[in-house]
């Protein structure tokens, strides 16, 4: 009779023992609220860091992050550029914003 409970000990042993080392694979995952917290905090961080990366690298490996190829086309965009400018201070000298009158109680704008 002695026997059949020391045996029964055994199996019961085994049993608990096979049942820990099947959780025991996953068991680090979740062993306590730290675990559980860095993990979740390493997940956004890696998250995050995709969301900003990706669209600076499509923006200057797109077109927008190109330079001009040649000298020929780099002196073309300036010029376009200058001649664009001149044309706004051109608009800014023919129509100026009007202004309004230097009294602090007449509040309308003064046209010229």
């Amino acid at each position: 009779m002695k026997l059949y409970w020391e045996l029964r000990i055994l199996i019961n042993h085994l049993e608990l023992t096979q049942n820990r080392d099947r959780g025991l694979k996953y068991y680090w995952l979740c062993m306590n609220s730290i675990t559980t917290i860095i993990l979740v905090f390493l997940a956004a961080l890696i998250f995050g860091l995709t969301l900003f990366i990706v669209p600076v690298i499509a923006y200057y490996w797109g077109p927008n992050g190109k330079p001009s190829e040649t000298k020929e086309e780099r002196k073309q965009a300036r010029e376009e550029e200058l001649r664009l400018r001149a044309e706004q201070i051109e608009r800014s000298k023919n129509n100026p914003v009007p202004t309004r009158k230097p009294s602090f109680w007449d509040n309308r704008k003064v046209y010229k």
